[in-house]
């Protein structure tokens, strides 16, 4: 078999990228990190505890119990940002990076900027 034939059948056996095959309903593998769960929050900002949900490299949602939200955000490899609300209900953004199961940053509201450190559950 010629070496030409060779790396064609491997392109074939390995789906030949990351790109979804047409007509099919997957997705293109992402470049980000999973930041979806639940966080146990603290740092100067005060504890907290949020969930997070993700479509892709999208944040679609936080919910915290300090009542602070956000239905806006994205993920670049592990480096996040979102806008939302603080349990205040004033402006507010966050980002900062997740590292596997723990993330750090810091979030801003109010002219204040506070550190956030989280460990996933």
């Amino acid at each position: 078999m010629s070496i030409r034939l060779i790396l064609i059948a491997l392109l074939v056996a390995c789906g030949g990228g990351s790109d979804p095959t047409p007509g099919s309903d997957a997705p293109p593998q992402s470049a980000c990190d999973s930041i979806a769960g639940t966080w146990d929050i603290d740092g100067t900002c005060g504890d907290d505890l949020c969930t997070i949900t993700q479509n892709g490299c999208a944040i679609t949602g936080v919910t915290c119990t300090s009542g602070s939200r956000s239905t806006s955000g994205t993920l670049d490899d592990n480096g996040f940002s979102y806008t939302g609300t603080s349990g205040a209900g004033a402006p507010a953004t966050c980002s900062g990076t997740v590292n596997g199961n723990s993330l750090a940053g810091t979030c801003s509201s109010a002219g204040t900027t506070c550190t956030i450190s989280g460990a996933r559950r």
